[in-house]
């Protein structure tokens, strides 16, 4: 997994439209989670960047939203960014520590997990979780690790029976996939394979 001072000199050096997960949208799974949890409900979108996609659930009519991120730099441009909106410094491994029967939606964050930080970091999505959105790459015609496009560091192709293997106790509710193509502005045009899991608690 990136460091945090990796990540804050991601953030610190790039303005967001040279990100390559900028502004990609949420597809109608997406939207169909959300429509299923309450909007007064504590949701948290853990790996929030610089906010965006807090903003896109607030639109959305959710007031109860909470964006999470490991590096410093994200959440200050988040904060600024979007002054009515609620962001903390919380790396997704501690998460279960500072929240509890949340509405957790992981946005795009998991292919950039080590293989030794894997366990951790879905176990406390487990633990924080009453009903869990997981999204994230995988192409089983990949290779497990690549170099990454933003950090220099690697990013890993997790396989879906792996991951649902991890997050148990959680009940694998639906599973669907689809094609995303990075940001259009991004130096390198890319498209990804991506999976997306729903879990709960029940």
């Amino acid at each position: 997994m990136e460091t945090k001072q990796q990540w804050d000199a991601v953030y610190r050096n790039h303005s967001p439209p040279q990100l390559p997960w900028y502004h990609i949208a949420f597809l109608s799974h997406v939207n169909g989670f959300l429509k299923k949890i309450g909007k007064k409900d504590l949701l948290i979108i853990t790996g929030c960047g610089i906010g965006d996609t807090v903003q896109i659930t607030y639109k959305k009519g959710f007031t109860n939203s909470v964006g999470t991120d490991i590096s410093s730099e994200a959440i200050i441009r988040a904060k600024k960014r979007f002054q009515h909106l609620k962001f903390k410094r919380v790396k997704t491994e501690s998460v279960h520590n500072k929240y509890k029967n949340a509405n957790v939606l992981d946005w795009l964050n998991l292919h950039q997990i080590s293989p030794e930080n894997l366990g951790t970091y879905l176990n406390s999505l487990a633990q924080v979780s009453k009903s869990l959105l997981l999204v994230y790459f995988y192409d089983p015609a990949r290779q497990f690790h690549q170099k990454s496009l933003v950090t220099g560091g690697f990013v890993y192709n997790y396989s879906p029976k792996n991951v649902s293997e991890l997050l148990k106790p959680l009940k694998k509710t639906s599973e669907f996939s689809f094609k995303t193509r990075i940001n259009t502005r991004f130096k390198q045009k890319q498209q990804f394979m991506t999976i997306g899991q729903v879990y709960s608690k029940d």
